[in-house]
């Protein structure tokens, strides 16, 4: 008996010690997250971030379709693969519809069509929304079209816009964590009436959203945006959006602000076939990072196109660029990097 009163007292006594061992860290951290600064848990919490990269026009027929038979779309993002998988979404303007069609495009008929594999490629990738709202995407009319929407819903791949403008497929919507997006599509140049975009981006910012206007508009091959242009981006402005980022006219054009809203008229080209100047091989692609639903900071990101395949601008010679690009930006810039730009306004 004495024997066994002496076991459990010695094995009662080494569990209390343990307990107190155990429980001294965690006192510690009660000490330190209550105690002393008398503050909940929650205070701690990181907003969320959020990454969207954008670029602008893609168009995977005539030549372009020929290099994808020899070497596969993912070939076409080689140099720009890594940003891609890094970023949360990816958006591009698809610059044509998918379709069972062949292709009959030449230099005379630019009536593009693209393979049927392309939207699970494009997927592949990393290509997560795509904007219709262009002068191409109905090239083989309603049936193409159709066949479109039906190649990317199988793929997964979201999508926003319609050449005809048709108010009920103006908008996506992104919902990502505390994130909340609404991308607005606009073609210019078939039912270019803009009083339904302005009722759909005011629709969608009542609802709480950040609204980023994605039209398909202005003058191929000019630099700089014109009256017109600029005109809808303020009426857009206006109306709620909270950012403007335009595509067609091939070439990077110039960036703008009103009432603080950002607004770059045209990315240029990502992937397409032109190389007849410098200009129409550049181009310019947005990394946006939200802070749960802000935007806090966009990333330029200029690239060149060797012959198919986009290829990030690196040091000196992207620095000189933003250099260039920003110099009459009214947004504040990263005293180290040029490239990148705070949404406050100087």
């Amino acid at each position: 008996m004495p024997y066994k009163l002496a076991t459990y007292f010695g094995i009662g006594g080494l569990v209390l010690l343990g307990v107190v061992f155990w429980y001294q860290p965690f006192a510690n951290v009660e000490d330190n997250l209550f105690l002393q600064e008398n503050v909940p848990f929650s205070i701690l919490e990181i907003p969320k971030k959020t990454t969207i990269l954008v670029f602008g026009d893609v168009m995977l027929d005539r030549s372009v379709r020929k290099y994808i038979d020899e070497h596969g779309t993912a070939a076409l993002f080689k140099y720009v693969q890594k940003d891609v998988d890094a970023a949360d979404i990816t958006l591009i303007n698809l610059e044509g519809p998918i379709t069972t069609y062949e292709s009959v495009v030449s230099k005379e008929n630019l009536q593009f069509t693209f393979a049927t594999h392309t939207a699970l490629d494009l997927s592949v990738v990393g290509v997560d929304i795509v904007s219709l709202a262009n002068n191409h995407t109905n090239n083989f009319g309603l049936s193409g079209l159709k066949q479109t929407r039906g190649y990317l819903d199988n793929a997964k791949i979201s999508y926003f816009g319609d050449p005809s403008n048709t108010e009920s497929q103006l908008a996506y919507l992104l919902k990502k964590e505390k994130l909340t997006v609404s991308f607005v599509g606009y073609h210019q140049f078939e039912n270019p009436e803009f009083t339904p975009i302005q009722n759909k981006i005011k629709e969608e910012k009542q609802k709480g959203n950040f609204v980023v206007l994605y039209p398909h508009w202005g003058i191929e091959y000019e630099k700089k945006a014109g009256a017109k242009e600029r005109d809808l981006a303020q009426s857009a402005v206006i109306a709620g959006a909270d950012m403007v980022i335009g595509a067609h006219p091939h070439v990077v054009q110039d960036m703008d602000a009103y009432e603080g809203k950002p607004i770059f008229y045209s990315l240029g080209n990502f992937i397409f076939d032109q190389w007849f100047t410098p200009d129409v091989q550049e181009g310019l692609a947005l990394l946006l990072t939200f802070s749960d639903n802000t935007l806090v900071s966009i990333e330029l990101k200029p690239f060149i196109r060797e012959r198919y395949q986009p290829k990030w601008l690196e040091g000196d010679e992207r620095g000189a660029w933003c250099n260039v690009y920003t110099k009459e930006v009214s947004f504040q810039k990263d005293s180290e990097n040029t490239c990148m730009l705070s949404t406050k306004e100087v």
